[in-house]
């Protein structure tokens, strides 16, 4: 995880804030972060990897849909599958939406379907 943490240093000095190595570098990351239990450092470099492809890309690049399940993916995992993921699957479910994944879609809306009518 040091070794990603210093990716995007170097990245960031060398690149700026805004290029598709940064949120790639981000994205590792996140996922390291969510496997090592940080849930909301996770979350934070996740969505930080989300708004940069969403800038870069748009929404329905599939790059930038796989940045949206990366923030769902440290949501869910820090409510250990419990609880209300609320307006940030509604907002992954519609990146989703589309021609590019609307299998992923349905996924998502059926999560957040599970979770209010509980």
């Amino acid at each position: 995880m040091e070794t990603l943490n210093e990716a995007a240093r170097i990245n960031r000095s060398v690149s700026g804030n805004d290029n598709p190595t940064l949120a790639a570098t981000l994205a590792f990351l996140s996922d390291a972060l969510r496997h090592s239990g940080r849930f909301k450092e996770a979350q934070e470099v996740a969505r930080e990897a989300l708004a940069m492809d969403t800038k870069r890309l748009g929404p329905e690049h599939p790059r930038t849909t796989e940045a949206a399940g990366a923030v769902g993916r440290a949501l869910e995992t820090e409510s250990g599958g419990e609880g209300d993921l609320g307006e940030v699957a509604r907002e992954i479910a519609e990146m989703y939406e589309g021609p590019r994944r609307p299998e992923k879609a349905r996924e998502w809306r059926a999560k957040l379907a599970a979770r209010t009518v509980k």
